[in-house]
Order: C-alpha cells, then structure tokens, then sequence
C-alpha cells in the first residue's frame, strides 16, 4: 500500500489513479480538502483509503502504519499560507511546518522500514539558472526569491540529509509546470482552458505585460505527470536520487490556444503576437532524460490531447471545485 501525503491535492489524487492502474493499493491523507472524484468514489474501502492527518503531528502520522500495512510513501502535501508583508514568524510558521512534515513522513519510513519515499519538489529550484535545459546535476543558487523556491530548497537540503543517516531511499521529484482537471494554481493552461470551457474571456490580470503567442514553458498534463510519479515509486532500481518530472520540452502558448480552438472554436482568447524575441529553444525546461533512462517515462499525450481530455473533464462536470 502506497500513502500519498495531500492525497486528496491536485496531483494526489491523479497520481492515486495512476497507482491504481498498476495495481497498488493507495491511502490518502487530507487536512483540508475533502473533495472525492466520481471516477475513484468506487474504490473507496476497497483499494483507496482517505484519513485525516495534520502532517506536523508525529504521533497521528505513525499511527497509520499500526492500520496500514504501508510499503511506499509518496510525500505531496505543503503548506503555503503566507501572504507578502507578513511577520517573519508568520513566514517561518510555513517553513516550520513543511519540515516538520517531511521529518515525519521519514521518521514514518523509517520505523514502518518502506521501500522507497518520493518528495515533492519544484523547478522554483532552478530561480536564476540561465543554462538550458535545466538538468539535475547544475549547481543551484542558494538564494530564494519566492516561498517555493524557498521551502523546496530547505527540503531537498533537509530531506538528503536525514534519509541518509537514517538508510532510507528518497526520492526528489522536480516538478515542472503541472496542469489539467482539478487544480487550484491559476497557471495560463488552466486559465485559458477554464475561461473556454465557461464562454468568458480568460483573466490575465497575472500577466501585466500580455500573453505573448510565441512566449512558453515546460508544460506537462497531470495524467502524464501522476504516470511518472508513479512509475519512479514501483521500478525496481532507481540510480539517482532527484529526477526532474516534466514534459522535457517547451510548449507555446500559441499551440495552447491552438489546441483550445480546435475542440472550442468560439473561444475568447486573443494573445500578442509580437512576442519578445524568444524562440522555442531559448524557453527554460526541464530536462527528463534521468526520468525517461530510469523509469522508461515519456508524455503520452500531445498538446492537443491533453487540452482536449481537460476540456471533456471540465465538461462533464468531474471537476468539483468548480
């Protein structure tokens, strides 16, 4: 049985399904959100399993494993309340938090003796790295313009360390631009496919200076990204101990509203086409050859797949934040 920390997130709960797939068994914790997908409502009691955690309380955290009979742990919940010109302590009370959950999912490892534990990074790592493709193995600033860069950071830091004094194997898993059904973050993939879907022009007040159509980034759908995730907790042999997990490429914004017209031709989403000069290649990615070498990992779905399968979810109403 694999836990999944933030199992009931974005990304949790994609990567149960994919789990699922494989044949594992999955127990999801949730603090906040309670939300339950209709397509993994039937597999609750028999092959999912949904408990209430605080990821900061030691005691309730180790208890899982005296129901569960817990091989895996994947580590996805965070958290991110701080709000700019906020007390210092109110911005250490995050940072506090995130390592006291990550000290316990490897205590939890550690006393339950599971196989692998795979934690959630990010490519805010990667802040002020101008050579492309970002790769695992690049020197990394130690400076930390934002809170994800940040807390991620300290956790790779922390996480390196205790795993190996502790001889437990630990995965960082790199995360790129995640996009698709059921996410919260306001990224353009999700702002423009959400604006479509409803008939209402997108909100780019995040964009002061304009979406530009020849602008882009390393963007990977959610199913394809729950795959990986998945993949790197059941292979057998891993030889590294951070891996990158994104689309391994570059994608425009211009073939987002490409792939958005095709299925919703009336859209009402108009980008800049001046651009500022940059070309495909010149575009920060992620490079996924580690991922891909290891695990056999590659993004089944196109652009235009992705976009369609996120259209037909929203759609059918399966996405119950809306």
């Amino acid at each position: 049985m694999i836990l999944i920390t933030g199992g009931l997130g974005f990304i949790g709960l994609h990567t149960a399904r994919a789990l699922l797939e494989v044949g594992e068994t999955c127990l999801l914790t949730q603090h906040r959100v309670t939300r339950i997908p209709e397509i993994l409502k039937k597999e609750i009691g028999s092959r999912l399993f949904v408990e209430q955690l605080d990821m900061t309380d030691t005691r309730a955290f180790l208890k899982l494993g005296e129901t569960y009979p817990i091989t895996g742990i994947i580590h996805l919940a965070v958290s991110l309340t701080m709000v700019p010109g906020g007390r210092v302590l109110d911005f250490f009370k995050d940072i506090q938090a995130n390592l006291s959950g990550l000290a316990n999912v490897l205590e939890a490892a550690q006393a339950w003796r599971v196989r692998r534990v795979l934690a959630a990074s990010s490519l805010n790592v990667y802040n002020d790295v101008d050579v492309v493709p970002w790769r695992e193995d690049q020197p990394l600033f130690l400076t930390a313009p934002d809170p994800a860069a940040a807390f991620k950071k300290s956790d790779e830091i922390v996480a390196d360390y205790l795993a190996r004094q502790a001889g437990i194997e630990c995965i960082l898993m790199r995360f790129g631009g995640i996009y698709g059904p059921l996410s919260p973050w306001p990224s353009l993939p999700n702002v423009l496919v959400q604006a479509a879907v409803k008939g209402t022009p997108p909100d780019l007040a995040n964009w002061p200076e304009g979406v530009h159509a020849e602008d882009g980034s390393d963007l990977c759908y959610v199913k394809d990204a729950a795959r990986a995730i998945a993949l790197l907790q059941v292979t057998g042999t891993l030889h590294h101990h951070v891996y990158n997990l994104s689309a391994g490429k570059p994608t425009l914004n211009r073939d987002i509203v490409t792939a958005i017209k095709s299925v919703i031709p009336g859209a009402q989403i108009a980008l800049s086409s001046d651009g500022n000069g940059t070309k495909p290649r010149e575009i920060p990615y992620q490079d996924i050859t580690r991922l891909s070498q290891d695990t056999g990992f590659k993004p089944e779905l196109t652009t235009q797949q992705a976009i369609a399968d996120f259209i037909a979810w929203l759609q059918a109403d399966y996405n119950l934040t809306r």
